[in-house]
Order: structure tokens, then C-alpha cells, then sequence
């Protein structure tokens, strides 16, 4: 099999390698070695793995055979010493397009090459094969499939199949001289229909891919022997090679006795990180199968014998892994085969700390690890815990192994382990680090890492003190070496600002009276949850807030001398409150009320702007670009008033769930085309599809309508109500009604009448009332709970109701 990682130059551009270009580009794909898994696979499997040694579509061939034969013995000398180090098994001349070279050719080329190899090398057998296109088969191109085996009479788009193979049987070409060739490419298109129209879209790389597969269907099509991914949220299509489809290739090549097999671009099927129970290299382990005569053909991801495990930071050093330990990437993994005979093959671990080495062959086996990782962070001192007391593992694979498990347990008081939710992030560094890039800094990442100066962009490296909007496709926990860092000084200009974290908690009360031009909240964005107004800047996390001018904002967990705080009477949690959940999984969380005394205090809660593509709720405040968390209207100047809700990059069907507190007004929810959803005491409710029409720029519209009550609605008396449920564990929903605007105490007494619980204590309007009490704290028992209530004109009024709390 070929792989697609050198290029032989017409003219001497490098000293080191003449003639040559090194093929770091493709030899490394980030920090994952694809030659090296590659080279590993093909010993494993039988498989020969060629370098392409460049093409001559360019006269790259034809240039350097020009220059006459002391040039192309340097070439020869480089080309055959990288072969040798790298340890390929030879090389492919593409011979497609150019001018026919001089001075012997290619055939002078190969001859020079098989001499210094023989010379380098004299007791391994090694393979200088030539491929012209178009390949000798397997290179047809559909709308559906990559490299379909046979046709399928259904897509007339497609070509012949494996024609050209047999056109050169008819000329009279001996078969074991012909080397079928087909494609290990990955095609993506921008359709989910069996067979579109129009092409292939375009080629890519199944590394820049498998994010589809999560949320897509796997297709087999029996006609061609091809497999296909179908994402019809995302509304695309990708066609690549697995180990079912190579196999039947291969198999075919076998049975027909055809020379061998040239399979091409490798590094397009690569997976550095594969998702779990899919191979890193299919196609290359579906092929090696089948030339070795495995049969019948396997399953997708079948579970040949593997020794697979993690390399995970031991934060309590007891030699498990256990949640919240994140993996260790860049580990070094060597799996030495001791009998029947001896190999030695290695890897590395991927982001996740994960490494597998599949379809083993029977044998006896150690598995290793280095002392520290195969780069950076090697400066720390690192202890193993696991394994404790042999090292290396020592493992056996007979006829009943399908697969073992060995994890290696490293601890380092150097590490800080970080974390994200699923999804958006908004995130910052709290820590010295000596690699800066963002890939670095957040390995598990599915975005680029965004920083906002006024408009987002793209932040290549992460620094301490701004704050970062990133996404990762599941909840992700990772460890990162650094220092912590208790201070920092952020430049904060007018507007909105999108700051970090120290390694220590803040108080954002703290921060917000020695900063007075600061004019919002603090607001973090919790995973499922959305926006929400903090208490505290925690380490690791971003925080937007909004100022009213430029300045510097000290983080810093010291208070300042002599400062006044002033905190907030808003509480939250005693508002109503009302979430909409998108299909998608995300969330957010608005409050309102009817209150004439807190009517005044929302200003500060106008959120930001919300990242493209981020599911967004916020009730409208008349500027596309911002909207509030929260919105508290004054009753006495209320009749009816309408609250509308912007909702943007919605998943339908959304889920309402809402929680009414407290509000002396009726309150339902417009979800258009004439529905509504009555909003009272606890509840939730679907809305089944988008209200507002096709304008997502816009942003989909609902609206919150609040009604005042009339007199005649109001309750006439004061009254405590038996909670709900009752028994209950641990929450409970206590409701009371209030004939007159009232000063509220409402406790929870035990059995010796002692409070546990001041759950509230506020001025609060006529109406009907409804508190969540929550028990988690308190045993299993009888408890009693009392309402104090003293109305504006001075009347007072007790009651009190036994609950049950049932564990």
C-alpha cells in the first residue's frame, strides 16, 4: 500500500535532503505519527507500505533525470536512506502527466534506488513499483461512493468497474504482474440522498469527518461492497473506506490472481483519535485481513483480539482510574511480542489518554509505557501508580482472547486538570503554561478557541485574564501542566468584556464595587443551563461582563482595604422562572415577576451577545444584538402587558418547563399560529414547531403575557395550603394566597419546634403564592411549617401545617 508522503524535487532546495522534500506534513499529522502507526499496521497484517515518491505531473521526474546521473544517485542516496530509517518497504513512482524523462528515466531511477537499498539493507526484500493512471482499477468516483467495487446500475453517473484491469488481461499482460490500486479517500457531499446528482462534493479526510458520524446513520450497500455515513441534521454525506469494503477489494484481488494491491492516500483514513470501537486504520486492517486469508469477511469493527487501555493522571495516587481523572495523550505505549516470535510495535496514546493495539495474532506480549510523556511536560516529575507491582504487564492472547484491558496510572503534582460541558464553553486559563496553543491548552476541543476584542476571532494561543468561548462534542476533562496564578490585571474597554479567571475563587460582589463602571452582571454560561448571573469567577471559567467605560480590572481573591460591598436584594431564586429546552440538549433559563418594588433592578441583567450557531433565549429589549435574562414589571401600572422572547438557532421541539413562584398577575406563553400554554404553579409543556416562520437571523419569536388580576380575582383571604407532594423527597411545593400586599415569613420548624429552615423572608403582593422547598439537608421525619404574614394595613395572620419528609 502506498502512502502519500513524499515528493521527489527537480531541483537540490535542501541540503539535508536533496532532490527530496521531507514529508513532515504528511509523515505527522498534528502530534500523531500516521508513518509510524501505519508502518506498525502493515507489519502486523502483512501489508508492504510504500512512500510515494512524488509525481511527474509537474516534471518533477523529468527535471531531475535532466540534470544527469550524479543527480540522480544523490537522490538515490537520500530517498534509500529515508526508506530504510523510516523503515517503508519500498517506493511508488506516480508516473501520471509530465514530459517523458531523459537519461534512463524512471527506469534509471528505480535501479539506482534498488541498489542503494540493497546496499543499506541487503537481507530485506524490498518493492519499487510504478502506478500510471488512471490505476488499474477501483478508482471509479460516484455521487454516492469513493471507490465503489462493482457498479451500481441504479447511479448512472458512475464509471466502469475494475475495466481497465481487464483491459490489460485482454492485451495480453500477465495478472500477477498487475497491481490493482484503489483509493483510501474520504468524499464528503453536501446531500443525503442515496444517489445525488451533480458529483462527489469533495475529498477530505476522515479525521476532519467522523464529528458527523455521532449524530449520523452507517450505511452498507451490498451492490457496490461500500459503506456511507448519512447526518441528515447536518445534511451531509460521507463515503470512505472501512474493513468490510477494503476486504472485499482485497478479496477480490486474491481471487482473481491479480499481483497485488496498491492502495493510496492512507493518511486520509487515518484516525489519530478514533471514537470508541472504531479502528484507527480500517482500511489498511480490512485489507491485511484479507490478503492474509482471513474469511469470511468480518463485521464492522469486529472484536478481534486487542490489548487496549488508557494512561490516565492517578490524582489520588491509588492506582485506579476513576471519574474526574482525566487521560494522559503523548504517552509512549510499546507492545514487545516475546513468542512465538519477537516484534516490537508501539503508540501513542490519543487526547483522550486512550491507546489499542488490534487484531493480534496468538502469542505471549509486554506492555510498557516510558517514564514521562514522548513530549512536552517532560520536565515534571512523574510517578507511576499503576501498574504497582509488575512492570510491564504481561499479557497472553490464545483462541478465547477477545480483548484486555492494562491501564498505566502516572502522577505529577505539576498537573491541573481542567474541564468543559458538552457544547459551548465559555472557559480561561489560570495557570502558567509553556505551551500556549490553543490546541494545546484544549486538546479535547471540536471549535476553534474564540476571544471577543469587540467582534469574536480566532485566538491561535491562550493567554491568563481574557476569557474563551470553546466547544467540545462531549463533556470533556482533561490535565494540562502549569502554576497557578493568584493575580492578574485585564484591560477592560466600553462595552462588553469577555474576562478569565485566577487559580483561586472571586467574589464578583468584590469585584463589582472596587470596578463601579461596571454596569452588569457577571455572567458565566453553564452547559444545559445557558447564561446565568454568577456569585463567584471559579477558576478555569469565562465570564462576560459589560462596563460603562475603560479600566483595570485587578482578579484577585485579596479585598481590597476599606471596600464596601453592596449586594444585590434581587434574589433569583425567588422569581419565576421559565426554561426553554431545544431538541439539541441546550438550555436557558429566564426570570420574570410582577413586583412593583424590584422593578428597578433589572438593568443590570442584559445579557450578552451569544456565540453563532449557540441555541440563545432572552426576553427582547428592542436591539438585536442584546436582551435580558431578567424582566420585572410594576403591577399598578399593568393591565396586560406583552413580554416577548427571542429564541435563535432552536432545535424543535423545544421544552418549556416553568416554575411559578410568586405573581399576582395570570401568565401564559404565545407560541403562535393561536396556541398558548397557561403558566401556573410547576409544569412543563412542548412547543411542537418553529412560531415565528423561516428567519433565523432574526431570531424566532414568543411571548410571555402577563394579565394583572382584578380585584374580584384577587383572594379574599389569607390562607397556607397542605404542600405537594406529601410524603415527599426531598422538594416540595408549598402554596399560600395573600389578600393584601404582605411582609412574608414562611420557616420550617421540627418535632421540638426548632427551626431548620428560614425558606422566606421578603415583601410580597396579593395573590396566589407557590415556594419550592428543598429538604436534601434534613433527615427523614415530621416537620411543621409556618406562614407569617403582615399586611400593609397592618393585619397580621399565622398558619401552620404538618409535612411529611419520607426517604
Amino acid at each position: 500500500m502506498i502512502h502519500f508522503a513524499g515528493k521527489t524535487l527537480g531541483a537540490q532546495t535542501n541540503s539535508n535532503y536533496p532532490y527530496w522534500q521531507t514529508p513532515s506534513n504528511w509523515e505527522v499529522e498534528g502530534t500523531f505519527h500516521i508513518g509510524d502507526t501505519l508502518r506498525a499496521y502493515g507489519r502486523r497484517f502483512g501489508v508492504a507500505i510504500l512512500i510515494d515518491l512524488g509525481f511527474n505531473s509537474d516534471n518533477s521526474f523529468s527535471n531531475l533525470c535532466a540534470k544527469g546521473d550524479t543527480a540522480l544517485q544523490t537522490w538515490a542516496g537520500t530517498v534509500g536512506y529515508y526508506i530504510f530509517n523510516k523503515g517503508y518497504d519500498g517506493g511508488d513512482f506516480d508516473a501520471e502527466g509530465g514530459s517523458y524523462p531523459l537519461n534512463g528515466g524512471m527506469g534509471r531511477m528505480a535501479q539506482l534506488l534498488h541498489d542503494t537499498l540493497a546496499a543499506l539493507n541487503p537481507g530485506k526484500k524490498y518493492y519499487i513499483t510504478s502506478s500510471c493512471m488512471p490505476n488499474a482499477g477501483f478508482y471509479d468516483v460516484s455521487g454516492t461512493f469513493g471507490s465503489p467495487l462493482y457498479k451500481n446500475p441504479n447511479c448512472s453517473t458512475w464509471g466502469s468497474d475494475s475495466g481497465i484491469a481487464f483491459a490489460y488481461l485482454n492485451a495480453g499482460i500477465d495478472r500477477s504482474r498487475i497491481g490493482l490500486g484503489y483509493n483510501i479517500q474520504v468524499y464528503h457531499t453536501n446531500s443525503t440522498t442515496a444517489c445525488p446528482p451533480g458529483g462527489f462534493g469533495y475529498i477530505s479526510k476522515l479525521v476532519s469527518e467522523i464529528r458527523y458520524f455521532a449524530g449520523g446513520t452507517v450505511y452498507w450497500d451490498d451492490v457496490t461492497k461500500e459503506s456511507y455515513m448519512i447526518n441528515t441534521v447536518a445534511g451531509v454525506k460521507i463515503a470512505y473506506e472501512d474493513t468490510i469494503s477494503t476486504w472485499y477489494k482485497a478479496d477480490f484481488i486474491k481471487r482473481n490472481g491479480f499481483g497485488g494491491a496498491m492502495g493510496f492516500c492512507l493518511g486520509r483514513g487515518h484516525l489519530p483519535a478514533p471514537p470508541l470501537g472504531i479502528n484507527k486504520d480500517m482500511a489498511v486492517y480490512g485489507m491485511g485481513r484479507a490478503l492474509n486469508g482471513d474469511a469470511p469477511p468480518p463485521t464492522p469493527y469486529d472484536p478481534l483480539p486487542r490489548i487496549a487501555g488508557r494512561s490516565f493522571l492517578d490524582l489520588d495516587s491509588d492506582g485506579s482510574p476513576e471519574a474526574g481523572e482525566p487521560g494522559l495523550p503523548l504517552w509512549k505505549i510499546y507492545l514487545l511480542r516475546t513468542s512465538p516470535d519477537t516484534t516490537l510495535d508501539s503508540a501513542l496514546t490519543d487526547a483522550l489518554g486512550r491507546f489499542s493495539f488490534d487484531g493480534l495474532p496468538r502469542g505471549t506480549y509486554q506492555l510498557s509505557t516510558n517514564s514521562m510523556p514522548f513530549s512536552g511536560d517532560s520536565i515534571l516529575p512523574w510517578t507511576r501508580t499503576a501498574p504497582s507491582n509488575s512492570f510491564p504487564y504481561s499479557v497472553v492472547i490464545d483462541a478465547d482472547t477477545a480483548s484486555v484491558v492494562r491501564d498505566f496510572g502516572n502522577f505529577s503534582p505539576g498537573m491541573r486538570v481542567m474541564w468543559g460541558y458538552k457544547n459551548w464553553n465559555l472557559l480561561s486559563l489560570p495557570y502558567g503554561v509553556t505551551d500556549t496553543r490553543a490546541t494545546a491548552v484544549y486538546p479535547l476541543a471540536s471549535s476553534y478557541t474564540w476571544q471577543y476584542t469587540g467582534h469574536f476571532v480566532r485566538a491561535v494561543n491562550v493567554t491568563t485574564g481574557p476569557g474563551y468561548w470553546v466547544r467540545f462534542p462531549a463533556p470533556a476533562t482533561w490535565a494540562i501542566a502549569g502554576e497557578p496564578i493568584d493575580q492578574v490585571t485585564v484591560a477592560v474597554t466600553d462595552g462588553w468584556n469577555l474576562i478569565g479567571s485566577v487559580a483561586q475563587p472571586v467574589s464578583t460582589d468584590v469585584l463589582l464595587a472596587a470596578n463601579p463602571y461596571f454596569v452588569s452582571k457577571f455572567f458565566g454560561y453553564r452547559g444545559g443551563g445557558g447564561f446565568m448571573a454568577e456569585d463567584t469567577v471559579d477558576p478555569g471559567k469565562g465570564y462576560w461582563v459589560k462596563a460603562s467605560g475603560s479600566g483595570q480590572l485587578l482578579l484577585s481573591k485579596a479585598v481590597p482595604q476599606g471596600l464596601k460591598l453592596t449586594r444585590s436584594s434581587l434574589d433569583l431564586r425567588e422569581l419565576n422562572s421559565i426554561t426553554f429546552t431545544s431538541n439539541s440538549g441546550d438550555a436557558q433559563t429566564l426570570f420574570f415577576a410582577a413586583d412593583s418594588a424590584q422593578s428597578n433592578q433589572t438593568s443590570s441583567y442584559v445579557m450578552p451577545p451569544p456565540m453563532d450557531g449557540m441555541f440563545d433565549a432572552r426576553f427582547s429589549t428592542g436591539s438585536s444584538s442584546s436582551g435580558s435574562l431578567v424582566n420585572i414589571v410594576d403591577p399598578d401600572h399593568l393591565q396586560s402587558i406583552d413580554l416577548p422572547i427571542i429564541l435563535k438557532t432552536a432545535v424543535y421541539p423545544l421544552t418549556v418547563r416553568w416554575e411559578i413562584h410568586t405573581l399576582n398577575a395570570q401568565a401564559e406563553l404565545l407560541v403562535g399560529g393561536g396556541r398558548s400554554i397557561q403558566l401556573e404553579g410547576n409544569g412543563q409543556g412542548p412547543i411542537q414547531s418553529d412560531p415565528a416562520g423561516p428567519d433565523p437571523a432574526a431570531g424566532r419569536r414568543v411571548t410571555l403575557r402577563l394579565h394583572t388580576m382584578s380585584k374580584s380575582t384577587l383572594p379574599a383571604t389569607f390562607e397556607l395550603f397542605q404542600n405537594f407532594p406529601n410524603p415527599f423527597n426531598p422538594a416540595t411545593s408549598i402554596r399560600f394566597s395573600l389578600a393584601d400586599d404582605s411582609f412574608v415569613q414562611l420557616d420550617v420548624l421540627n418535632l421540638l419546634g426548632q427551626k431548620v429552615s428560614a425558606v422566606l423572608r421578603r415583601q410580597m403582593g396579593a395573590g396566589s403564592h407557590s415556594i419550592s422547598f428543598d429538604a436534601s439537608r434534613l433527615p427523614s421525619g415530621v416537620y411543621f411549617y409556618t406562614l407569617h404574614a403582615r399586611g400593609s394595613a397592618g393585619k397580621e395572620f399565622t398558619q401552620v401545617k404538618r409535612m411529611v419528609l419520607l426517604r
